[in-house]
């Protein structure tokens, strides 16, 4: 970081940077906290797809309470659901539920989601009353909100994959 912020004072440029939970922007005069994370962001100088869409964006979901993951390396592939934050989130909502029960809802998702209704019985099992909280609709502060860039999703099936600019995740999904 300290290498980027003397690059970037000494040729005038403004630049982003997410250290000691804050998102800050550096220019000579001036340094704004904008929102609680703790990864590097990058430098603004150009107008590209990062400066005018990611960042912003990321910026306002971060000052909104989502947090910014900037590497996401235990997720499942099939699904696209962030392992840890997940059980670790229906654990919190669901205090009844054991961990193997944890793990059959986990498997009960990644085949409803392998079905071809485009998410159909997938929307139903998030807005049922079936006793199992997947998301705390009455309390949102009760979730998990993280955001990130540039996340790559795989279709195991066809080998096809995209990288949305955002993507939002609630409790792992």
């Amino acid at each position: 970081i300290k290498k980027n912020i003397n690059n970037n004072i000494n040729n005038n440029e403004d630049f982003y940077f997410i250290k000691n939970r804050y998102v800050v922007r550096c220019s000579l005069i001036r340094i704004y906290y904008l929102c609680d994370s703790n990864v590097i962001i990058g430098q603004m100088n150009k107008f590209n797809e990062n400066t005018r869409v990611q960042v912003p964006a990321a910026l306002h979901l971060c000052k909104l309470g989502y947090t910014y993951l900037d590497i996401i390396s235990e997720y499942d592939k099939r699904t696209n659901i962030l392992n840890d934050i997940f059980f670790r989130s229906i654990k919190r909502l669901n205090s009844e539920i054991s961990d193997l029960e944890c793990v059959q809802l986990f498997d009960k998702i990644t085949t409803i989601l392998k079905n071809d209704d485009l998410g159909k019985e997938f929307y139903t099992m998030l807005s049922s009353n079936s006793g199992i909280k997947l998301i705390d609709y009455k309390n949102p502060d009760n979730n998990e909100w993280h955001v990130t860039t540039e996340f790559t999703c795989e279709n195991e099936d066809t080998g096809d994959n995209f990288r949305p600019d955002i993507t939002c995740f609630v409790n792992g999904l």
